[in-house]
């Protein structure tokens, strides 16, 4: 039996009058837990950074910040 597959989404919140525009947002496809938690520690720039529940996770980037959850795939399509 597959177990829940997860939808990593990141969204760069940033200063539009900083950077010339207001930042970006990824939906990745659907993942394993073990492969979204890998995924949101390359997002966060922390390889060995201990990833536990859904987030939110933030961290600074330069003109603003970087957001990251996951969310369970099969409640996106309820």
């Amino acid at each position: 039996m597959q177990g829940p597959r997860y939808i990593v989404s990141v969204d760069d919140r940033l200063s539009a009058q900083m950077t010339g525009h207001a930042g970006t947002r990824y939906d990745s496809p659907s993942h394993s837990l073990e492969h979204a938690h890998e995924l949101v520690r390359v997002l966060l720039d922390s390889p060995g950074r201990a990833i536990e529940g859904e987030g939110p996770w933030r961290r600074a980037r330069a003109g603003g910040e970087r957001v990251v959850w996951m969310t369970l795939a099969d409640q996106l399509f309820e």
